[in-house]
């Protein structure tokens, strides 16, 4: 929910700005998959050939913990497209 400057409670998304907000979202949530993908194929790469993996695997969870957030941001805004006048 969008909330103005000097307000206390939030005001509630339209379902038009709600079903851009979904369509930016789940195109966000696709790409950081394929993000994910090629990250994690860095890593076992990287693994395999002995190399020091370490700051690639912990930028792998960041990724993976952002990632998790934009999906249960996603979930968010589809549970209150339900609800939307």
């Amino acid at each position: 929910m969008a909330q103005l400057k000097g307000q206390s409670q939030p005001m509630p998304h339209d379902r038009s700005m709600l079903e851009d907000l979904i369509a930016r979202a789940e195109k966000f949530v696709a790409e950081g998959a394929d993000r994910l993908a090629a990250q994690r194929a860095r890593v076992a790469g990287m693994k395999r050939i002995g190399g020091g993996a370490e700051q690639s695997t912990k930028l792998l969870r960041i990724m993976e913990d952002t990632q998790a957030l934009q999906i249960d941001h996603l979930r968010t805004l589809k549970q209150e497209l339900q609800t939307a006048r």
